[in-house]
């Protein structure tokens, strides 16, 4: 065979040491190991220059689902607005459905006719309530008036909350009234608050402990007056047991309901013996004694009318001594027992 003259470039690509040094020597990239799959065929290389490119505008879509593609400042949204279903007012001031939110950052949200005209007032649910007070609330419930600021109403029907009335609240209930501040009316119907510090509601069932502190000692018992404010009073104190009174200017004043019995001691002369907070049928005791600095005398008062025994025996009291006086009290007079001096 005759002698065959290889190039140099040819020699070359004979003595390769590998595809890499291959490729080197013919002038060819790593594409020239790829299988053919991985490359585009004609037809995709013709759409290849109208694919959108990562820096491309989103406008260059088709838009056929409609979605939005512009919307001006939140704060121009408004109710039934061209860029909205919903009955929103975002700015300082929300709203849904046929409410109003007229207060500046007021929120009226949820049931119906319902108006938030307060300085952050809010009506949340519930139909026909008007929250006018600073910062006062309706939750729910029904024709509610709360013009009291940073108060607040929840659940009920017909409930009103004075401009006055400060930090209050009604919960449920029925035509209530809030008339003062820092006071709560719990349930029930028809309630109209009389003074402010005060929770008011028409029945109260306590199922565990009722404290009591203000007053309270170990042993002492609740008592009422004649307005049905409560006190605790030592037990003796109460109607039956025995109370200490001295007399006043000549006066003896006794009040019933401190207890029906009375102990004093003379230290002047009594021109008239007077009892509070009694009724028709009350009756006692009153025992008497002396200082023994002196002589006194007993009035007993026009009023009152001396059924047996004699005034007079007090002037003989002296040290040691004691007088009794039973009384019977019908309703505008005492009837008085007096016993004998020993």
């Amino acid at each position: 065979m005759p002698d065959v003259t290889v190039s140099t470039d040819v020699d070359s690509l004979l003595k390769s040491a590998d595809n890499a040094a291959a490729r080197t020597s013919l002038g060819l990239g790593t594409a020239a190991e790829a299988a053919t799959g991985d490359f585009a065929t004609s037809a995709q290389g013709a759409t290849a220059d109208s694919a959108l490119q990562p820096s491309d505008n989103i406008t260059e879509l088709t838009n056929n689902a409609g979605f939005i593609t512009s919307a001006g400042n939140l704060d121009d949204v408004t109710t039934n607005g061209a860029t909205t279903t919903n009955d929103i007012n975002v700015g300082n001031r929300i709203t849904t459905g046929n409410n109003t939110a007229s207060g500046a950052t007021a929120t009226a949200i949820g049931g119906q006719n319902n108006t938030a005209s307060g300085l952050s007032a809010e009506v949340l649910g519930g139909d026909g309530s008007t929250a006018s007070g600073q910062g006062s609330s309706v939750l729910g419930g029904s024709n509610h008036q709360n013009a009291g600021n940073w108060s607040a109403t929840v659940g009920g029907l017909n409930q009103t909350v004075a401009s006055g009335a400060v930090r209050s609240a009604i919960v449920a209930g029925f035509n209530h009234n809030m008339n003062h501040n820092d006071c709560v009316i719990l349930g029930g119907n028809t309630i109209t608050t009389d003074s402010s510090n005060t929770v008011y509601t028409p029945n109260l069932k306590v199922n565990g402990n009722l404290r009591l502190p203000t007053g309270a000692n170990d042993g002492y018992v609740l008592t009422s007056n004649a307005t049905g404010t409560g006190t605790w009073q030592e037990p003796a104190s109460v109607s039956g047991g025995v109370q200490t009174k001295s007399t006043s200017a000549g006066v003896l004043n006794i009040d019933y309901s401190l207890g029906a019995n009375v102990k004093t001691t003379l230290t002047e002369n009594v021109t008239s013996i007077n009892i509070s907070n009694a009724v028709e049928g009350d009756a006692g005791l009153i025992i008497f004694d002396t200082d023994g600095l002196g002589t006194y005398s007993m009035t007993v008062g026009a009023s009152n009318r001396v059924l047996s025994g004699y005034v007079a025996d007090f002037s003989l009291l002296s040290t040691g001594d004691k007088i009794t006086m039973g009384y019977y009290y019908d309703g505008s007079a005492m009837y008085l027992y007096i016993s004998q001096l020993g």
